[in-house]
This record gives structure tokens, C-alpha cells and sequence, in this order.
């Protein structure tokens, strides 16, 4: 009888922790209620470098390697209707190329810059303007500025202040590291002279890290780079930096992801919220070129044809909270003549072969013009949010890709469980209001054309609001639970409701 008893006993217990296990309580999170409203409270700005030339360049010869002269002209671009097909493409800003050149006491030396001016004010295009001549007014890592360079800036901005769409300066491409104290002397110097200037750099990439430095042993390591990063965001408040990750091998036949992609964008993330949230920006790949030699025998950065090719690069960055997105390039690059260093393939818009002809766009001009399209349906919601982690997702068996391997074993209170039948990321955000939002991206090669099935469980949310293809949708939650497609190159932005 006793034996019984036991047993009856024994069942019992069973069936109450299986009871509780079903009926688990969620964890105590705090978490904000209601829904929320962004009705156009921010912008996720765009801009591309080679704006339309005010002279064309020679095409690279593809086969055989170097240039085809026989295609140069050197007529102008900076026309009009070139400015509108910029503007249409979807960039919110443009860079000039060329420099605003002053000789002291003399005028512009660049006759092209008035013209750029009075088009960009026609057209509502702003404009930062090149002003790298600047920095040969002081020595590195030198906090002063010299009377030439004070009277050099003054003369700038008055004579630039009178156009509307005069919005700032371009300083330098990727400067190494012993500038940082200069640039914040300028940055300064110049934001009591116009508080509303935007100071513009593009920063080295990761892989660029070789480059970091010139004057002292500044070895070619990760924990470098961090530091190279964190040192500007202190002196400057941002940081923008390049990085072109989608490539191909020619001889293997082989599309490829930079394994560097992510964490690059992990470590300027991670910078930037240690700052305060500091802004942040990338310049992505929207041209085809690499080093020197024919284009079918070396690894290169590849041709980006398609929406998906532009949508992996963007979903990606905004998981890691990026607010500017710029891109390289516009106009087809120019070809150093001895080709030395790199050789340009193609872009979203190529000289033409004859006088009087327009820039002849590519499928990468309306790629990206597709996908900025996409952007502009929902900039104003993510560009509130800032970055708090992100997580690796692999499906079920799988381990870890070397581009995935870098990232943080990030956590999510908010995130019960998750799975993808692709490698995923997700970026976990948030923004004033205590809302939280999630970037979930495909990352898989987009030219894969691979579907990702995500299911993802949140504690304490009944709805979502999703933002699939831009379009804003309201998702009833099932326990908490959303399963979707994302296709090749997307990323879909997830803000659960309770």
C-alpha cells in the first residue's frame, strides 16, 4: 500500500512541474506600452562620391588592362539635368570632387563651383564641399590653426553663406590617425563660424588598418583599429568610414562577403554608443573596381547590379544603427593613368563616348535608386533608434561563417527564442521613448538569391509593427511569436507592442 502511495505521490509531483513549465512566467522586463508614432521625426541622409564631372575620363580597357584613351572627352557635366538624374536617384546630399581652392586674397580659383551652386539651389540638392586643401595649412596632430587657414575659412563661408543648400564641409578621405586633434580644431573653429555646418570625413575601414599611421609604430592589429576609431569620435563626435565588402574571384567563379563586414560595423557600433550614441555613417559599394590587371583575372570588388546587391550593404548597416549611407560611387571613377594603385570597372553612371551625349546609367543607377525608394518609406522610423547589440543566428546544426564568427554573443531580454534557416543577424535597438526595434537581415551573398524563414518570439508583445519592403504592416503575435520570409539582399525591422 505504501508502495502505492508513493507512486500516486510521485505522479503527482510530475504533473506539477510539467503544470508550472507550461505555465512559465515571463521575465520581468520593463518595457513601453502603446504604440508608437514617427510621423517624419528623422532621415537616414544619402549621398555619393563623383558627382557629374565637370570632365570626363578615359574607360578602362577591361581586357586588356590599363585605359582606352580613345574614349576621353572633356566636356562638363554639371548641368541641370545631370543634377536632377542625381537628385532622382534617392540621395538626400552631394560631395563635390573638386576643391574650393582659395589663393589668399585672390578669387576661387574653381570656376566650376559657382555653376554646382546655383544648379544644386535650382535643382534642392545641398552640397558639402571639398575643402581638403585646408589641411596643408597646418601640421598633423596640431591643435592650432594658422591666420592663413582662419582667413581661408571666413572667405569660404561668407561667400558660400548666401546659398540655401550650402550645408557643409568635406575634409579629407580616410586620413590616418595623428589628424584627430587637427580635425577637431577645424570641426571647432569653423562650428563658431556657422553652427549649422556639417564637418564631413570618410575614416579608414578595417582593412585599411595598414594605413593607420605614418609617423609612429601603429601596428596593423584589431584592438589598433579600435583605438583608431575611438580617437576620432572623441576629438570629432562622428565617425564615417568606408567599406566595400561585396567581392569576386574571376578564376573560381565565385561571389564573396569581406569576412571583415560585420565586425567593422560591430566596432565603430560599439565606439559610437560607449560616446553617447555618437552618429555614425558608411560609405558602401555601389562601383566595380580593384588592383591593377584585367578585370576577368583578379579579385575585386564586384559589379553591383541589383537591388539586393544595395539592400544587403543597407539593411546591414542600419542593424547596427548607421544614419548616413553613402555611396562609391556616383559617376564612374577616373582611372590613375599609370594605374598603380586601383583600376575603375564601372558605376552607376558612365561617361559618355560622344560630345554632347548625357551620363549613361546603369543597372546599378537603378538599383539603387529602387532601394533608396525603399529607404524613404520608413528612414523616419529607424532613424530614431539607436544600437544596442546584435546577434548571430545560424540555422539549426550549423556552426558560425567566418563573417558571422566575429560578432558579440550579444543577448536580447526582449528576445525569447529565435531561429532562421539562413544566417541572420539581428540588430536590437531602441530609441528615446524606450520602444525596441529589430533590423533582422539576411546574410546570406544576395547574388545567392537565398530565402531566410525567420521565427522569432518576444516576451511580452500581443502585436507587431513590420516594416517589409519599406511598407509599414501590423502583425497580430501568437504568444509572443512571428514567423516570415526574408529574401536575398533584405532585412526586415520588427517593433514589438505589448
Amino acid at each position: 500500500m505504501k508502495k502505492i502511495i508513493c507512486l500516486l505521490l510521485s505522479i503527482a509531483a510530475m504533473v506539477s512541474v510539467a503544470g508550472c513549465k507550461g505555465s512559465e512566467k515571463e521575465p520581468d522586463i520593463k518595457v513601453t506600452k502603446g504604440m508608437p508614432s514617427y510621423a517624419d521625426s528623422g532621415v537616414i541622409e544619402r549621398g555619393a562620391y563623383c558627382m557629374p564631372p565637370k570632365e570626363n575620363y578615359a574607360y578602362p580597357d577591361t581586357v586588356n588592362g590599363g585605359l582606352d584613351s580613345s574614349k576621353s572627352n572633356f566636356e562638363s557635366h554639371i548641368n541641370e539635368q545631370e543634377f536632377r538624374d542625381y537628385k532622382d536617384a534617392g540621395f538626400t546630399f552631394m560631395i563635390t570632387e573638386y576643391s574650393a581652392d582659395w589663393e589668399l586674397n585672390e578669387k576661387f580659383t574653381d570656376t566650376s563651383l559657382y555653376p554646382t551652386m546655383q544648379l544644386a539651389e535650382k535643382v534642392g540638392i545641398p552640397v558639402i564641399i571639398n575643402t581638403s586643401p585646408l589641411v596643408r595649412y597646418t601640421g598633423t596632430n596640431d591643435f592650432r590653426i594658422s591666420p592663413d587657414a582662419k582667413e581661408y575659412m571666413q572667405k569660404l563661408i561668407s561667400t558660400l553663406s548666401s546659398y540655401k543648400m550650402f550645408k557643409g564641409f568635406s575634409f579629407k578621405d580616410e586620413p590616418k590617425v595623428e589628424y584627430a586633434q587637427t580635425f577637431k580644431a577645424y570641426q571647432d573653429h569653423l562650428l563658431s563660424l556657422k553652427p549649422d555646418l556639417k564637418f564631413f570625413v570618410s575614416y579608414l575601414p578595417i582593412y585599411g588598418s595598414p594605413y593607420l599611421n605614418t609617423t609612429t609604430n601603429f601596428d596593423n592589429t584589431t584592438e589598433n583599429y579600435i583605438k583608431y576609431v575611438d580617437t576620432y569620435i572623441e576629438a570629432t563626435g562622428a565617425f564615417t568610414y568606408d567599406y566595400y565588402p561585396l567581392r569576386v574571384d574571376p578564376a573560381r567563379k565565385v561571389n564573396f562577403i569581406l569576412d571583415g563586414w560585420y565586425e567593422n560595423l560591430e566596432i565603430v557600433a560599439k565606439s559610437a554608443k560607449k560616446h553617447k550614441n555618437a552618429p555614425i555613417g558608411i560609405t558602401i559599394q555601389s562601383s566595380s573596381f580593384g588592383p591593377p590587371g584585367k578585370q576577368n583575372a583578379v579579385v575585386h570588388a564586384r559589379t553591383i547590379s541589383t537591388k539586393e546587391d544595395v539592400g544587403f550593404q543597407i539593411y546591414s548597416s542600419l542593424a547596427y544603427g548607421v544614419k548616413e549611407i553613402g555611396y562609391f560611387t556616383y559617376w564612374q571613377h577616373w582611372g590613375a593613368p599609370d594605374l598603380q594603385v586601383e583600376t575603375f570597372y564601372d558605376a552607376m553612371v558612365m561617361s559618355p563616348e560622344k560630345s554632347g551625349e548625357p551620363g549613361i546609367k546603369t543597372d546599378t543607377y537603378y538599383a539603387v535608386q529602387a532601394m533608396n525608394k525603399e529607404l524613404d518609406k520608413f528612414d523616419h522610423v529607424i532613424a530614431n533608434f539607436n544600437w544596442q547589440g546584435t546577434m548571430a543566428v545560424v540555422p539549426k546544426g550549423k556552426v558560425k561563417s567566418p563573417l558571422l564568427s566575429k560578432i558579440g554573443d550579444y543577448k536580447n531580454e526582449r528576445i525569447k527564442s529565435v531561429s532562421a534557416s539562413e544566417e541572420t543577424i539581428i540588430g536590437c535597438l531602441k530609441d528615446s521613448k524606450g520602444f525596441d526595434g529589430y533590423m533582422i537581415v539576411n546574410s546570406t551573398e544576395p547574388s545567392e538569391k537565398k530565402t531566410d524563414k525567420v521565427t522569432v518570439s518576444f516576451y511580452k508583445a500581443s502585436k507587431a509593427l513590420a516594416y517589409i519592403n519599406g511598407e509599414e504592416k501590423t502583425i497580430t503575435l501568437k504568444d509572443g511569436s512571428y514567423t516570415f520570409d526574408i529574401g536575398a539582399g533584405q532585412g526586415v525591422f520588427v517593433i514589438p507592442i505589448v
